[in-house]
């Protein structure tokens, strides 16, 4: 093949060399926000307002980038960094940097002339993957649960870290949770007038934490918003256990008549939307819009039957006073009158209104309790559950776990939201302000299911400077993956040192922001990895004891860290050519 012919493909070298210099770009930005004494950035909108943030995120979702690989490569960046953020509440700054530190090392290792890399670049991230699911055993290991007695306290402490070292806010977050217990029903939102103190209120409502399924289906496309149920209109509401997909059109195509016939709003309620679905959804909204007929639709992804997710399905169908349809065991015939008359009694419940935006669905107005028979006995069994739990002597991690789970439930099935209302000036302001409170209430919601831990990605280093650790390490490896065959270890103690580096240089960018000196640094960094029992705090500018520190986190922090550096070092490590089709 003569590549000189083809205008659209990019060869190794060109992409390798250019998804390097757009991690690296973003690396070089990013770090100068990382750590208590990180520099502000200036972040001006459209109308010239004005805006700083010290958040990495915020600043990473305000770059404009050119060129169609490093566009890919700063999309993928974008998205595994929001999905860190909505997972822990924090890590998007350390996962850019630890990850052009890593493949920077690892393009070096590879390439090393005098002791190069002896097996595929395939198996070098397959081992590297091992490895890290190894460290993330001992991480989960380092962990420390919340409970009653530290509980407001640990939340203090990780939401003010989160919120860039802000104790008023931290301790507002804090607040929050007493109020609701694990976090399940806070919804934030950017107020229309300006809001200069913190502040929340309770609203009716259910929540769910998922939007609108495709922007094409909002009737307020630039607030990117959807009210259902206004002028006194119903809502009619359909929850489905599993996908909604091509098969599936006729019996919605049925619904949506029947809604539009009788004066509803409709909103649909499924794990996923095939885009055959998606794509009916829309014309027919366009259809409606062309011809004034008045019925609004939504479609919302919710949790379908995980363990940790059914319970709340199947709280909201017994709100709704609805079956949810399995369109797998039962596929209802549009054309059988008698399975119409199933489908609208049995499986199409009724709200008074719902709110959706592109993060959260809130559902109001439903049957009262004293004509929700089904509710009342769901309520019933919860308390009893719930009873044999609190009377047990067994405290196991399962019985404390299932009790926080039956009082989480009482909780939602009250019907209210703690909603928070960011403060801010500008819309710009607003907006970062609730990115920043997004990411407190995100990390403290994960702390609680997880644990905590101490924050600043030191703890890998302490691990992989641990000899007992890699040597179970080495083994670990060295019996996974038999087939290399691999007989010296200094291959793979090259890999496991070139992990702890990159760990390491996240720190180290914290305290060069603090204008360390490089002495300074590597003195601290060593005391740092080599002892267990204390931890810098780089705001007080001392060391002091594991108990006494501010310095803390969720415990998956490190664990969602990790994994979104191995799903860019992946994708970069592993790709050798670049294809455009336009």
């Amino acid at each position: 093949m003569n590549e000189t012919i083809l205008t659209n493909a990019i060869d190794e070298l060109e992409t390798k060399n250019r998804m390097k210099t757009i991690l690296d770009t973003l690396a070089n930005i990013v770090s100068k926000t990382a750590g208590p004494f990180g520099s502000n950035t200036i972040i001006q909108d459209i109308y010239k307002n004005h805006t700083f943030t010290k958040d990495g995120y915020t600043v990473l979702k305000s770059l404009r980038v050119n060129g169609d690989i490093e566009q890919t490569v700063f999309d993928l960046v974008l998205k595994i960094s929001r999905n860190l953020v909505k997972t822990v509440g924090d890590g998007s700054t350390s996962s850019i940097i630890i990850a052009n530190k890593l493949f920077t090392l690892l393009e070096s290792f590879i390439n090393n002339t005098e002791n190069p890399w002896p097996y595929s670049r395939k198996d070098l991230i397959d081992i590297l993957s091992h490895i890290s699911d190894l460290i993330t055993e001992n991480l989960k290991n380092m962990s420390n649960k919340i409970t009653n007695e530290n509980r407001y306290e640990i939340l203090n402490k990780i939401a003010s870290l989160s919120l860039n070292n802000d104790d008023h806010a931290g301790k507002f977050i804090a607040d929050i949770f007493e109020i609701d217990n694990n976090g399940n029903n806070i919804n934030i939102e950017v107020p229309i007038s300006n809001n200069k103190v913190l502040s929340y209120e309770i609203i009716d409502g259910y929540l769910i934490n998922s939007g609108m399924i495709h922007n094409s289906l909002y009737t307020n496309l630039k607030e990117k918003e959807t009210i259902l149920g206004s002028d006194g209109k119903q809502v009619m509401v359909f929850m489905s256990k599993l996908e909604l997909n091509y098969e599936d059109i006729d019996l919605i195509a049925d619904i949506l008549g029947h809604a539009s016939a009788n004066k509803f709003d409709l909103l649909l309620l499924a794990p996923s939307f095939d885009e055959a679905v998606v794509t009916f959804l829309i014309m027919n909204k366009h259809h409606f819009t062309k011809n004034n007929i008045d019925c609004k639709m939504a479609s919302v992804k919710i949790p379908n039957f995980t363990e940790l997710n059914k319970n709340k399905f199947i709280d909201l169908s017994y709100l709704i006073n609805t079956k949810p349809y399995d369109s797998l065991s039962k596929r209802l015939d549009p054309s059988n009158d008698s399975d119409n008359k199933e489908l609208y009694d049995d499986y199409l419940g009724l709200v008074d209104s719902v709110d959706i935006n592109e993060d959260r669905t809130i559902l109001n107005g439903f049957l009262k309790e004293e004509d929700n028979d089904n509710l009342k006995l769901l309520k019933l069994d919860i308390d009893r559950e719930l009873k044999k739990r609190e009377s047990m002597e067994n405290e196991t991690t399962t019985n404390v776990n299932k009790i926080s789970d039956l009082k989480n439930r009482k909780k939602a099935l009250e019907c209210k939201v703690v909603n928070i209302l960011v403060n801010g000036i500008t819309n710009l302001e607003k907006e970062n302000n609730k990115f920043l409170i997004e990411d407190a209430v995100y990390a403290c919601q994960s702390a609680i299911e997880y644990g905590y831990s101490l924050a600043g990605t030191m703890n890998v280093p302490k691990i992989l400077n641990d000899i007992n650790i890699v040597n179970d390490i080495l083994d670990s490896v060295k019996r996974k993956f038999f087939n290399l065959k691999i007989t010296d270890d200094k291959v793979l103690i090259n890999l496991i040192n070139i992990l702890n580096e990159s760990f390491t240089s996240n720190f180290e960018t914290i305290l060069k922001n603090a204008n360390y000196s490089y002495e300074k640094i590597k003195e601290t960094l060593d005391i740092i990895s080599s002892t267990s029992e204390i931890i810098y705090d780089v705001k007080e500018h001392k060391f002091v004891n594991i108990e006494n520190t501010k310095v803390l986190t969720s415990a998956a922090t490190e664990i969602e860290i990790l994994k979104s550096i191995m799903s860019i070092i992946t994708l970069i490590a592993t790709s050798n050519q670049f294809i455009t089709i336009n």
